[in-house]
């Protein structure tokens, strides 16, 4: 007898003997239908696999913990780099001479995620998931060697961006493995070791790319990549055994035209340019600045059209399936959004107070930061264990949102006299509550959703949550720039003195003996207390995002 077996492997659905209707709590007959339209087969080419197939897919044995550390691994070895990257950048403007191009050593590695992880997440419902781990790991490995032998800027940032696009595939690839080999009730058990390794990586990234910085060449942090990569690409690999689908009725002109190409072209359009007007506004602090509005006005238009796209013609057969978009999944997404965009702003400004306001080195800010990063990760490891005791995750949610909301007002009341002791207690405050919204982000959307769908829900979820944090850092650099310019306008200081400032506007410890004292601690003050509005900042969004928990239903976790 066979079995109906979704294309994410979530479950293996016994067929009855006799009768015509499935036994299934939530998902009727005519919903398979639906679910082989979205992908353009039919159901029949849903039909594979029997029950040994099913007990490999869910078995506990050597080959599966493999593969957890295989992605764990990988997840180390991408985390780390984007930390290194950031702590790096001072080194790298010097080693190319070009401060205007600092920008886009990030943004070029995050621009191919956001925009295009939705898309490797549709492909990977139908992909061969090894293939596209492995060319996953070798694209990463050629941004790294492209950024290992860079000798301009413009190189750097060609290689910043092929690395961005195998971090693109490989998310979706490794959250689709996960749904293969994992039940619904295992997964955020799962997912937050995952998102707990992540993080710990970027406290690691964090203080290697400050000692780095301080005491060896910036190619280095490149080199690492290679064996780490290549161990978690090869355990994946070599382990991981994808269970069997029969797509004999899909053609490649049907397979392409599953992946709905207007859409898919209007999603990419539309994101590309949201961050890059973005980017030039961070570049200019400018809003009026021509290539702003034109890439701004693109973003909407196509954003515009990307929803009329979507909702018109065959939903089906659209990039976004039917079903994906509810009430509890878009609210799941917002509070997604919403909690990176907060801590992202206040990761990125908490790095600027320490070294601008407290004067500390890259290693020094490293480690004080790392509160921050640790309890996050510890609190997602936490919470995935805790909710496979729990019959609710709204309790952890609410409480994510205080926690963030508490630990930014902290922050914001921090000046250069505070204690290294109190900005550390308000750090771990602030990460355990980004630990748990991140992680509860991921799995309270995958509970509303038909199991087929959950891969590609959390690869909407991580895209969008890519753009929380791409649009909280533009738009926190802009709010700090003009505080921080307003202040300093407004202060006693001579214009001679004002030129000084802003010639040594990164680095305003340098200023120290150039000034007299009393000048000197005033320009300091205007640091910190444009830093404090940053925070305000993240506690007004983490606020948001604890409107938006309130409204969640109250749903028993599967």
């Amino acid at each position: 007898m066979p079995s109906i077996y979704s294309p994410l492997g979530e479950e293996a659905f016994r067929l009855p003997e006799h009768g015509t209707s499935y036994s299934l709590d939530t998902y009727r007959n005519e919903d398979f239908d639906s679910q082989a339209d979205t992908l353009g087969g039919s159901r029949e080419a849903m039909v594979v696999g029997d029950k040994s197939s099913e007990h490999e897919m869910y078995s506990k044995d050597f080959r599966f913990y493999l593969v957890i550390v295989g992605m764990s691994v990988t997840w180390l070895v991408r985390g780390m780099d984007d930390t290194i990257v950031t702590t790096i950048t001072p080194q790298l403007a010097n080693a190319f001479h070009d401060i205007g191009q600092i920008g886009w050593f990030t943004s070029a590695y995050l621009f191919p995620q956001a925009a295009l992880m939705l898309l490797f997440g549709k492909v990977s419902l139908t992909a061969n998931l090894r293939f596209m781990w492995g060319a996953s790991s070798g694209i990463f490995l050629i941004g790294s060697i492209i950024s290992i032998v860079a000798q301009n800027g413009t190189v750097f940032i060609l290689g910043r961006a092929v690395t961005g696009l195998g971090v693109a595939a490989s998310c979706p690839a490794g959250l689709t493995i996960l749904t293969h080999i994992t039940t619904a009730s295992e997964r955020p058990f799962y997912i937050a070791i995952i998102v707990g390794v992540q993080a710990l990586s970027l406290s690691m990234g964090a203080i290697l790319g400050g000692v780095i910085t301080e005491k060896s060449n910036y190619r280095i942090c490149f080199v690492l990549n290679f064996p780490l990569g290549a161990v978690g690409a090869f355990l994946v690999c070599f382990f991981f055994r994808q269970p069997a689908q029969k797509w004999e009725k899909m053609s490649w002109a049907v397979a392409l035209q599953s992946y709905d190409p207007a859409g898919c072209f209007l999603l990419v359009l539309s994101t590309l340019s949201l961050l890059l007007g973005l980017e030039f506004v961070a570049e200019t602090d400018n809003w009026k600045d021509p290539r702003v509005i034109v890439f701004l006005v693109i973003a909407g238009l196509s954003g515009i059209g990307l929803v009329l796209q979507q909702r018109s013609g065959d939903r089906n057969a659209k990039f976004v399936p039917p079903g994906i978009l509810n009430r509890e999944v878009s609210l799941a997404l917002v509070m997604g959004f919403l909690i990176v965009s907060a801590y992202q702003l206040t990761l990125s400004y908490l790095a600027v107070y320490f070294e601008t306001v407290k004067g500390f080195s890259a290693i020094r800010t490293g480690f004080s930061i790392l509160p921050t990063l640790i309890f996050s990760a510890l609190s997602s490891v936490v919470t995935g264990v805790g909710l496979r005791f729990s019959r609710y995750a709204n309790p952890y949610m609410l409480g994510s949102c205080i926690l963030l909301i508490l630990g930014s007002l902290l922050l914001m009341s921090a000046d250069e006299d505070t204690t290294n002791a109190r900005i550390f207690m308000s750090e771990i405050i602030f990460g355990i509550g980004t630990g748990i919204g991140e992680l509860l982000a991921v799995g309270f959307a995958q509970q509303h959703v038909a199991p087929e769908l959950q891969a590609l829900t959390l690869s909407l979820t991580m895209m969008i949550q890519l753009l929380g944090g791409a649009v909280a850092v533009t738009i926190g650099g802009t709010i700090f720039n003009t505080q921080l310019a307003a202040r300093l306008k407004d202060s006693s200081l001579t214009k001679v003195q004002q030129e000084q400032v802003a010639a040594a506007i990164a680095d305003p410890q340098s200023l120290r003996g150039t000034l007299p004292d009393v000048v000197f601690q005033s320009v300091i003050k205007h640091y910190s207390e444009s830093i404090d509005v940053t925070f305000m900042v993240s506690a007004i969004i983490a606020g948001a995002a604890l409107l938006v928990v309130v409204h969640q239903k109250w749903i028993v976790l599967s």
